[in-house]
């Protein structure tokens, strides 16, 4: 069994360097989160995908450590040629992350929006409403204006 030392670097290497002992290039990066985080079962990480950002999400939910450490951690041991596609996968997966957050919040405001509307709608109706009967009660009494004394006075045959 090959034993594993740190280097100055922080890269592990192996004290043997047995070109067979070296099949999964992920095992380094096991490895050292092992070393770094001992609590971690060795057998539930080799079933995790090989990419930087489900190895940092499965050590996240396992230990109390800071995001960006793990993937400190990780990204340093990972292998250099992640392909492309991944790479291009992972940051899609994050910017859909950040575009759903504001759309939730932009829906949850809209949504109490329409929860409110019928307040306003309400209030406004009833607005319209008094300014509607105030107009047509003016309108009424206008129509039905009585003449006033001097009209009377002035229509009266006695000054014509």
């Amino acid at each position: 069994m090959p034993t594993h030392t740190t280097t100055s670097n922080n890269r592990l290497t192996d004290s043997d360097s047995n070109p067979q002992s070296a099949t999964d290039p992920w095992d380094q990066v096991f490895t050292a989160i092992n070393i770094r985080w001992p609590q971690i079962n060795q057998d539930e990480l080799k079933q995790c995908d090989r990419s930087v950002d489900d190895l940092t999400e499965f050590v996240a939910s396992r230990v109390d450590t800071q995001r960006d450490e793990i993937e400190s951690v990780v990204s340093e041991f990972a292998p250099a040629h992640e392909s492309p596609l991944r790479s291009f996968v992972d940051q899609a997966h994050r910017a859909g992350e950040q575009v759903s957050n504001s759309v939730h919040s932009a829906v949850e405001r809209m949504q109490y929006e329409m929860d409110e509307l019928p307040v306003k709608t309400s209030l406004t109706n009833l607005a319209i409403g008094f300014g509607l009967g105030v107009l047509a009660t003016t309108m009424y009494f206008n129509s039905r204006r009585q003449r006033t004394t001097w009209q009377q006075i002035r229509s009266n045959r006695l000054f014509q």
